[in-house]
This record gives C-alpha cells, structure tokens and sequence, in this order.
C-alpha cells in the first residue's frame, strides 16, 4: 500500500484558488510568491514520496496499487502517465506484430515465447 499522508483531496487547487483569487488576503507579493515556493516543495516531497513507495510495490510484484492517500491532481498525474506508458507497451507490441508478418525471424521467436506465456497465465 502506498504510504503517502492524506491530504485534502483538492488541496492544491484550493491553495492556488486562495493565493489568487483570494482580495481578503493581506500578503503582499513577496509573501504570495513564498507561499508558492511552499506549496511547490509539498507537492514535490509528496511526488518524490509516491515514486519511492511505487517503486517498492512494483519491486514486490504488487498486482494492483493501493492509491487512497493521493490528491485528484496527483492521481491525475498518475494516470496519464500510466497512460502514455500502457500505449507506449502497446505500439512496440504492435511493432513486433509487424515485424513477425514481414518474417523476421528474431521477433518470430519472442513472439512465440509470448503467446506461450500469455497461454501459461490463461490470458489471450
């Protein structure tokens, strides 16, 4: 299970909803332009926490991970990057596809050892 503290699920959006949009708030710029800053390294220790504990879980064999103590921004993040690593999986399966068509005997082979996996662990 990833070990990321709970937050305010929208906590960012608020924090910069507040620094500007906020014509109650009495910080001049420099004090606006600090809180910035720390708000940054919050959302940059949580980011490098994430990574860490993903790592683990991935190292560990984990089938599914645990995402409960991410924010909506962070779990956006998350998924779009898990998204651009599914499809870029995808296109070089896809790749070794074609390759295996036009009769290249190198894919051929990993293309074999493949579907027999894929029919060890009952998947097609």
């Amino acid at each position: 299970m990833l070990a990321v503290n709970l937050v305010h699920d929208h906590y960012i959006e608020i924090a910069l909803a507040l620094l500007s949009q906020s014509k109650t708030s009495d910080a001049g710029k420099r004090e606006k332009a600090r809180i910035r800053y720390l708000l940054r390294e919050i959302v940059e220790l949580r980011r490098n926490k994430i990574v860490e504990a993903m790592k683990t879980e991935i190292e560990a064999h984990q089938e599914a991970l645990n995402v409960t103590g991410m924010s909506a921004a962070e779990r956006t993040c998350f998924r779009t990057r898990s998204l651009y690593i599914v499809d870029h999986f995808v296109s070089l399966l896809a790749g070794k596809k074609v390759a295996h068509l036009e009769g290249d005997p190198e894919s051929a082979d990993t293309m074999q050892e493949e579907d027999s996996l894929r029919a060890d662990s009952g998947h097609s």
